[in-house]
């Protein structure tokens, strides 16, 4: 079994340079470029498999441009999706930017799923980033909880959800966790711009050591935690560089 993987691709308009053979904003084309380039370089590679790690889009409302280019650039490959932040409706009732991409096996609710190719069988577990919006809404006096105990709530309960797939996995068969979450070791690198507000983290430790491999977004710096001993969870990073900050770094 291959599998590739991707994170933080981050599509939208940005600044006011116009793309003189499409009319379109020149870094929306250049991020769709990207993007088709990496399911390309998957396929050429020979990934069976695309999993995306969350946060597709820029705005969780992406214009009706935005997801037709996302949805041709994705729909020659099998790629399981998560929601990143980016993509989280701001309302309890509301659907992911996500959801309207066909070529997607979308995921908006922690889950474990089988894959099998050829002899051997995997097992993915699927993490989107946690929705405040619909936590707010099930737990009682949520809003009452100052912005710490409602992270510390959130991040207990992240964990909580981490143990409980971790628990139902088969041991005999390969594993890998797709999650849309900060840890606490990460290098965070030059990404504040893009990254404002609250933030929800966990420790490395809340990561089970049952995954065979834990592939995250979030975090656009490109990460193992070998140092930590834990050599087998990294950050996929962002795709493309998404503001001065980040031009001098490398992207994967």
């Amino acid at each position: 079994m291959r599998i590739a993987c991707f994170a933080d691709a981050h599509i939208g308009a940005y600044g006011t340079k116009i793309d003189p053979d499409t009319g379109l904003n020149a870094r929306l084309v250049d991020y769709v470029n990207t993007l088709r380039f990496v399911t390309t370089d998957a396929r050429l590679r020979g990934a069976d498999e695309l999993l995306f790690a969350g946060d597709l889009f820029k705005s969780a409302h992406p214009t009706p441009t935005e997801i037709v280019m996302a949805n041709d650039a994705l729909k020659d490959i099998w790629t399981y999706a998560i929601s990143g932040n980016h993509d989280l409706p701001r309302g309890a009732g509301e659907m992911s930017a996500l959801a309207p991409l066909s070529s997607l096996q979308l995921r908006e609710i922690p889950d474990l799923v089988d894959l099998g190719f050829s002899s051997l069988d995997g097992q993915l577990a699927l993490l989107p980033y946690p929705n405040r919006a619909q936590l707010a809404a099930g737990l009682e006096d949520y809003h009452k909880l100052s912005p710490a105990e409602a992270d510390n709530l959130v991040a207990a309960h992240v964990t909580s959800v981490l143990r409980g797939l971790a628990a139902q996995l088969v041991p005999s068969k390969p594993s890998v966790l797709l999650a849309h979450i900060a840890i606490d070791t990460a290098e965070v690198g030059a990404e504040s711009s893009i990254m404002l507000g609250r933030d929800i983290t966990i420790p490395l430790s809340a990561i089970p050591e049952e995954f065979t491999f834990a592939v995250l977004g979030h975090i656009h710096k490109p990460q193992d935690f070998r140092n930590y001993g834990r050599p087998n969870v990294f950050y996929c990073g962002s795709i493309e560089r998404l503001d001065f900050g980040e031009q001098d770094e490398e992207k994967s």
